[in-house]
């Protein structure tokens, strides 16, 4: 085992690379994966998990293999389907070995959008740099399937453009191609983890509207396309919302109510002060 610190990336040897990255994501509720093809991530196991694949050969697939279980698929590209989802409306959301199939202004693109819908995490694991994958489109994948098109690498990934965020990487990962051929010089490829950071004091009275207006917004379009992910994950966010802002409400009328009160009965003492001193003795 060797780890190392070096400008902020925590480097590991091959073996340990996962695990160690593993360690910095946090166990959620909600997990939105995007780009998931046949396999979602298991790094965590969550109360919901919504899978966004656009490839239909990946979604009949991940219909058969998830149909007992609460997860929703969402069969459209990543921008596509975060457009539709409220600020702040999913914990976590995963995109493994994906933005290096987008390219560079698109990647950025979906990038600023995750950030906007997380509320906890977004963990992305890419190459390190640009590693040549040309496959075409249908042609037979790594899963022997016919999802050649979504396969093509078509850009290349540093540490250094995720200022901020918690950076794993490993600088000889990638033995093999897709194809199972050795890859000589290997590759690396690296994790970068995003902390949302909570804003304090969300439930005064403007800010509270505020993000609830944010999560209702895309609610009609949500509720017409993915019904079920409208129910399971954002009417419950929404209403968890009323009810804090509610709550808020009330502990601020309690404390409130006990200024007046306080001041009420200071005011009362002070008028039997000068009653007392006004008689006569």
């Amino acid at each position: 085992m060797n780890t190392i610190i070096d400008e902020g990336v925590v480097w590991c040897d091959r073996e340990e690379l996962h695990s160690k990255a593993a360690s910095f994501i946090r166990p959620v509720s909600t997990v939105l994966d995007i780009g998931c093809g046949i396999r979602p991530q298991q790094y965590i196991t969550p109360e919901q998990l919504i899978c966004v694949e656009p490839h239909p050969e990946y979604v009949e697939l991940l219909k058969e293999n998830l149909k007992d279980s609460s997860s929703v698929i969402i069969p459209l590209d990543a921008i596509q389907a975060l457009a539709g989802m409220p600020d702040r409306s999913i914990d976590s959301i995963f995109l493994i070995d994906v933005i290096e199939h987008m390219e560079k202004e698109v990647g950025a693109q979906v990038l600023l959008e995750c950030e906007r819908v997380a509320r906890q995490q977004v963990i992305i694991f890419t190459p390190l740099g640009f590693m040549p994958q040309e496959v075409h489109a249908g042609a037979v994948d790594g899963w022997n399937l016919h999802g050649g098109e979504w396969q093509d690498h078509k850009s290349g990934w540093y540490p250094e453009e995720f200022p901020g965020w918690d950076i794993i990487g490993c600088k000889h990962l990638h033995l093999q191609d897709y194809l199972g051929q050795d890859i000589d010089p290997p590759y690396g490829g690296f994790y970068a983890i995003k902390n949302i950071n909570k804003v304090a004091n969300h439930f005064n009275d403007v800010y509270s509207n505020d993000i609830i207006a944010s999560r209702v917004a895309h609610l009609d379009w949500l509720h017409d396309n993915f019904p079920l992910l409208s129910e399971k994950v954002v009417g419950r966010d929404i209403n968890t919302s009323y009810l804090k802002c509610g709550l808020a409400a009330c502990q601020r009328w309690v404390a409130t109510s006990r200024y007046s009160a306080k001041s009420v009965a200071s005011s009362w003492r002070i008028s039997i002060c000068w009653i007392h001193k006004a008689l006569p003795i």
